[in-house]
């Protein structure tokens, strides 16, 4: 007999998820059901849990391709009834207009997608109906050891944010990153507006950069989702990113510095940037990859 997702305890929510994924993807019971049944993009009638599997589906955000569902997690003792019920809500999505489903990568996301080291959780999504193509990375430094690079960009002013930066802050990230970045820096800003950090050009924004550490209110977002795994003193930078007039004068080596720098004094011992390509950026900042992710969608249409 199916049961809404929500009537399951954080407790059982926690239990099936960790059927499915390693040790490494640990997360409290309140960040998980955060991130699914009390998230706001969270879709009830598309969520249950059935025949002892469950899955948690998500709406497109607003800057997503319409058309667009986002399976946020799943949970269960064993991989094929787990794909037995992912089949059926494949069914259910394409009967409600939906043609694009994909693991992850959603609003408030756990995951960028299919982790390579979940075994069990890539056969089921792949029995599902799911294909696999690309990959991104998160990458970890340990800030104990943090060396700046040569850094050549001048006439910079790089400081933490305060609510007085809202309007200013929102302006910027509306032209130069208006999806996804601009939700999460903005819901990490209204949480506490110093965990962002900003960059300045002639008394103008021209960068930012979202931090987090083990000092920080609220829900964790992006990287700081795994800070069980990175020990008691986390740390996480990003989304981060300068205006495109502004790229390729060192400007974002100078903010992801200072912003690394910023959290060593904090205490923060090990860092996090998460859902990146960019290893060989982030590499000169002593970032080695750590976590890496199959980007995993179905096409799915009315039977």
């Amino acid at each position: 007999m199916s049961r809404p997702l929500s009537e399951l305890t954080p407790e059982e929510l926690l239990e099936g998820y960790l059927c499915l994924v390693p040790d490494r993807y640990r997360v409290t019971p309140a960040l998980l059901r955060a991130k699914t049944v009390d998230c706001d993009y969270f879709w009830p009638e598309m969520s249950e849990e059935d025949a002892g599997a469950w899955v948690a589906v998500k709406r497109g955000g607003p800057w997503t391709e319409p058309g667009t569902a986002h399976v946020a997690a799943v949970g269960g003792s064993g991989g094929e009834a787990v794909a037995m019920l992912l089949r059926d809500k494949l069914k259910e999505l394409a009967n409600e207009g939906i043609s694009k489903v994909t693991f992850g990568a959603g609003p408030d996301h756990l995951f960028p997608g299919c982790p390579t080291d979940a075994d069990i959780l890539e056969k089921a999504l792949g029995a599902a109906g799911f294909s696999f193509a690309g990959e991104a990375h998160d990458v970890e430094a340990d800030l104990a050891q943090y060396q700046r690079p040569a850094l050549a960009a001048e006439g910079l002013k790089v400081r933490r944010a305060s609510a007085f930066d809202a309007s200013a802050l929102d302006g910027f990230l509306a032209k130069t990153f208006p999806g996804r970045w601009r939700h999460d820096v903005m819901k990490r800003f209204g949480s506490c507006p110093a965990d962002v950090v900003v960059l300045e050009h002639g008394g103008e924004i021209a960068g930012m950069a979202m931090t987090q550490s083990f000092l920080s209110p609220g829900v964790p977002q992006a990287g700081g989702v795994w800070h069980l795994d990175l020990g008691e003193k986390w740390g996480a930078v990003g989304p981060i990113g300068v205006a495109e007039v502004h790229r390729g004068q060192g400007w974002g080596h100078a903010l992801l510095a200072w912003a690394l720098e910023d959290l060593r004094a904090q205490g923060v011992q090990r860092a996090i940037i998460d859902w990146t390509s960019l290893l060989g950026f982030y590499g000169q900042h002593g970032f080695e990859k750590t976590r890496t992710y199959r980007y995993a969608t179905a096409s799915v249409s009315p039977r």
